[in-house]
């Protein structure tokens, strides 16, 4: 289990990381496990988001990474359901 799955859905919803900060309200709300008080968060973040000259580099590897994350859960998922029948 994930603890922030909201996170984790966060970074990869995009694919520049940069793009998270003006995401609208209404796309926040529409991201998985993403609810109104993890909206306002990236809301209030959004306000004051800055990015080093590094993202070009390293943004795609988080975005990466973060996809990866989400499809090894869903793949696990699958092998507990086949050993649990």
């Amino acid at each position: 289990d994930v603890g922030n799955l909201w996170f984790i859905n966060l970074l990869a919803a995009r694919d520049d990381l940069r793009q998270l900060a003006r995401m609208r309200q209404v796309s926040l709300l529409k991201i998985p496990a993403i609810g109104r008080k993890y909206a306002a968060d990236v809301r209030a973040w959004q306000a004051g988001a800055s990015f080093s000259t590094e993202v070009e580099l390293v943004g795609p590897m988080i975005v990466a990474d973060a996809r990866r994350i989400l499809a090894l859960g869903v793949e696990i998922k699958a092998l507990e359901t086949r050993l649990e029948a």
